[in-house]
C-alpha cells in the first residue's frame, strides 16, 4: 500500500510540474535580436523580434555611407533556413553622399522553410561592382 501511495504522490508532482512547464512555454516572449557590421565606408544594423523558427520575420535595417570616397554604401538582409541555406535579399543603396545620416528601412522577410537566423551585410560599391563587404549574424 505504501508503494502505491508514493507512486500516486509522485505522479501528482509530475503532473503539477508538467502543467507549470506548459504554462511557462505558452507565454514565451519574442526575443530581441540585433546584428551589425561596419567596414571602411559602410555600416549596417538590423533589429528584429523573434520567437523561434518563424516563416515571417519583421525587421528594421539601418545603413549609411561613412566615407567621402566617391563610392556608395549598400546593405541587405541575410537569412538562414532550417537546412542552413543562406538567402541574400535585395540590396538597398545609400547614394545621398557620405555622412548624410542613417537610412532606416522597415520591412519583412518570408520563407516557407522557416527563418532560423537573421543577419545583415554592409558593402561599399563602385557602380555595380562590390569593393568590400562584411556580414554579421544576430544572436
Amino acid at each position: 500500500m505504501i508503494i502505491r501511495k508514493n507512486a500516486f504522490k509522485a505522479a501528482g508532482i509530475a503532473a503539477v510540474t508538467l502543467g507549470a512547464t506548459l504554462q511557462m512555454t505558452g507565454s514565451a516572449q519574442a526575443v530581441p535580436l540585433s546584428a551589425s557590421c561596419a567596414i571602411v565606408g559602410a555600416s549596417a544594423k538590423v533589429n528584429t523580434n523573434r520567437d523561434g523558427a518563424d516563416d515571417r520575420v519583421d525587421f528594421v535595417m539601418y545603413y549609411s555611407d561613412d566615407k567621402a570616397d566617391g563610392h556608395h554604401a549598400r546593405a541587405r538582409l541575410v537569412t538562414k533556413d532550417v537546412n542552413g541555406k543562406v538567402k541574400r535579399w535585395g540590396w538597398h543603396k545609400d547614394t545621398n553622399g557620405a555622412n548624410n545620416g542613417t537610412i532606416k528601412y522597415t520591412s519583412y522577410a518570408t520563407n516557407p522553410s522557416g527563418i532560423f537566423f537573421v543577419g545583415v551585410e554592409a558593402a561599399v560599391f563602385e557602380g555595380e561592382k562590390k569593393l568590400d563587404s562584411c556580414t554579421a549574424w544576430g544572436a
